[in-house]
């Protein structure tokens, strides 16, 4: 239980870093994992993955998908 959080917690550390870097692709997968994996929300706040993914699809000018 705990391993699987800090997994989480690592995944989300990529993601941001990912996004950061400016690989907005990458994030976005890695989001979309954590957005699907089961209790992640006892590790991550699913408002901090969604707003990354927001970001993304806002600079992509697709405000559709970010939607």
């Amino acid at each position: 239980m705990l391993l699987t959080k800090i997994r989480y917690l690592e995944q989300f550390c990529e993601a941001r870093q990912a996004m950061n870097a400016g690989n907005m692709e990458g994030m976005a997968a890695i989001a979309v994992t954590l957005v699907d994996a089961p209790g992640v929300e006892d590790a991550v706040q699913l408002g901090d993955v969604y707003s990354m993914l927001i970001k993304h699809f806002c600079q992509k000018s697709d405000p559709q998908q970010a939607y």
